[in-house]
Order: structure tokens, then sequence, then C-alpha cells
């Protein structure tokens, strides 16, 4: 992101006003975070078809923990702690691990 707004072909100002989403984007060659999307898009590729679903229940429950002060959660839900996912998601002892041990 930061070869992103340090490009000297751009005005750094204007490239951080497209991250933050205040000015439309360029054109799909100039994405500011198409090396990211390459990165998850490969990492979402290794994830079984089968597991995708619960894996993208996992990652949506820790996003909303991982929101901080904008969080939609009261501080104190345990997100990060695998017993309270389970639980929160009706799995087994094991699923997480199974889901997410593809990951890399």
């Amino acid at each position: 992101m930061i070869a992103y707004v340090r490009s000297s072909r751009y005005h750094p100002v204007e490239r951080l006003k497209i991250i933050l989403g205040l000015e439309p984007n360029m054109p799909y060659e100039d994405l500011p975070f198409s090396n990211m999307d390459l990165l998850y898009r490969h990492m979402f590729s290794t994830i079984p078809v089968e597991n995708i679903t619960m894996v993208l229940k996992i990652l949506g429950l820790l996003t909303l923990k991982l929101g901080g002060d904008h969080s939609i959660l009261p501080p104190w839900t345990p997100f990060e702690e695998t017993d309270t996912i389970v639980a929160f998601l009706s799995l087994k002892l094991g699923d997480i691990e199974r889901c997410l041990g593809a990951l890399p």
C-alpha cells in the first residue's frame, strides 16, 4: 500500500484519497490493493470448497473483534479464544484447525 501511495507517477495525496475511498478508483490495473488481492486470492484458493463457508464465518468473527473502537461487539467479547468461536458457531473441537489448517 505504501508503494501505491509513493508511486512517482501519481500525486501521493490523490493516491491516499483513493485508498480511503474519498475518490473513485483508477482503472483496474491501478487498484491500490491489487498486490493484497493477489495474496488473498491465492490463500483462499487453497481452502477446500467444503470448508469455505466455515472459514468465512470464522474470519468474520475475528474481523468483528478486530474492529477496535469501531467494533460492533463489546470489548469483553473474547473471539480470539478458540473455545469461544467453537461454542458460538456450534462447532466440534478441531473444526477450526481443520478448516483454517489449509491456509498458507
